[in-house]
């Protein structure tokens, strides 16, 4: 491969990398939801929560091990619905439909999809006092659920068709 050609495939992706943080700081500052997140404990998922019409929806932005076993990206094969079981987990939308309630910064309302399991459960997501953002998934009412924390990332992380773009550099 010629010198000239990856010079200019660098230069892309560090191009890519400042215009997509320069929108990512531009939409976070837009709403206290919407934005970058990821998973506060173990770091294995991000999650780009946006505006959709007049609620918030969410799609996987990264993954830390977006790749299955035989090098392939991961799928979305635990999905009840057999047709949708080709699609790539990267870039999937898990958090939908998701309606502001009376409180600051607590939408409800929602669901959360789990890839994982294939699994949809109802949710709300609010933003807590250490700004943190808290997902509780619950079947029925929220007393039977799980909640999780995701935290602002504390360095640049990149989509995850990015992700493995970068690392076959």
């Amino acid at each position: 491969m010629s010198k000239c050609f990856l010079l200019l495939k660098g230069s892309f992706l560090i191009l890519a990398l400042v215009a997509g943080r320069g929108y990512a700081m531009q939409v976070e500052s837009e709403h206290p939801l919407t934005g970058l997140w990821i998973e506060a404990k173990k770091h294995k998922i991000a999650v780009w929560v946006e505006k959709c019409q007049a609620q918030l929806c969410g799609r996987i932005y990264w993954l830390k091990k977006p790749l299955s076993k035989t090098g392939k990206p991961k799928l979305d094969d635990k999905n009840p619905n057999v047709s949708l079981r080709d699609r790539p987990q990267c870039g999937l939308q898990i958090l939908t439909g998701f309606s502001p309630t009376k409180k600051a910064n607590v939408y409800s309302g929602g669901e959360i999809y789990n890839p994982k399991s294939g699994k949809t459960y109802k949710s709300k997501i609010y933003i807590a006092k250490d700004g943190t953002l808290n997902i509780r998934g619950y079947v029925g009412i929220p007393l039977f659920g799980k909640s999780v924390k995701w935290e602002r990332p504390r360095e640049n992380i990149l989509p995850c068709d990015q992700n493995v773009f970068a690392s076959n550099l």
